[in-house]
């Protein structure tokens, strides 16, 4: 919320992108962006069935990949073998999430700018 009145149209015109001003913060969510496998780690324990592994952490949902990270563990079933997987065996890239939109965050003095990715 600002003390004064702002005309968007000139920060909007200038960056050529659609400008709000919001009374509210949105809710800022985080979600797992991309599970990228560490193969040195992952491929001597799994051998020929790296590939089948890092498929099914993969194509999680975006709920279970949360859990995943947040738990630092999954159990998965291969071939009718369970396997526990660690998440520290992947590089994880988070990205924040306002309304299932990919947004960046600044913050200026009592100022917070999200801008869509």
């Amino acid at each position: 919320h600002l003390p004064y009145e702002v005309d968007v149209r000139d920060i909007s015109g200038a960056i050529n992108a659609k400008v709000e001003i919001l009374d509210v913060l949105p809710d800022v969510k985080l979600r797992v962006k991309k599970l990228k496998p560490k193969f040195g780690i992952i491929g001597p324990m799994f051998k020929d069935k790296t590939k089948e592994i890092v498929n099914l952490v993969n194509n999680l949902s975006e709920d279970d990949k949360m859990e995943f990270v947040e738990k630092g563990e999954i159990e998965v079933n291969l071939d009718g073998q369970k396997y526990t997987i660690k998440s520290e065996w992947f590089d994880v890239e988070m990205e924040k999430v306002v309304e299932g939109k990919a947004i960046e965050s600044v913050e200026i003095g009592d100022v917070t700018l999200f801008i869509e990715v």
